[in-house]
């Protein structure tokens, strides 16, 4: 089942959450437990997540400018970056010892219904990665 045009929506709201959590798990992780070396390329992490979550709310939006996307043709592009922004935060926050590597698991279920061959191929790519870091 694909999500309804309003699933596209939702998923930009729920950035913004995640951008959040981005910066304040980022705090947390240097201030106050001392296991990150150094908080910058995390920040970045963030402000992107930002920059792209404003560039897609701008997208979708119906009086929009710039409007060339439905808010379900957004969702491609929104599981390509934010998988690459999930595979760069793990990254940058010693990836092998992350708990939150769980959550491919949550790209992988948004992209299956969509069945397009370059998303699970992009899925399967980065699960391969995943597993030859760990």
């Amino acid at each position: 089942m694909k999500l309804p045009p309003e699933g596209a929506i939702w998923l930009i709201r729920l950035r913004w959450f995640v951008a959040t959590c981005v910066f304040a798990a980022t705090l947390v992780g240097y201030y106050i437990f001392h296991v990150l070396a150094t908080p910058i390329p995390l920040f970045v992490m963030g402000a992107f997540m930002c920059v792209y979550n404003g560039v897609l709310t701008m997208v979708v939006r119906e009086e929009s400018p710039i409007r060339g996307l439905r808010p379900e043709d957004s969702i491609f592009a929104q599981i390509i970056l934010d998988f690459a922004a999930l595979t760069l935060v793990l990254y940058f926050s010693d990836f092998s010892h992350n708990p939150f590597i769980l959550y491919y698991i949550f790209h992988m279920i948004i992209a299956e219904p969509y069945d397009t061959e370059s998303i699970i191929a992009y899925d399967s790519f980065g699960n391969i990665v995943d597993f030859k870091i760990i």
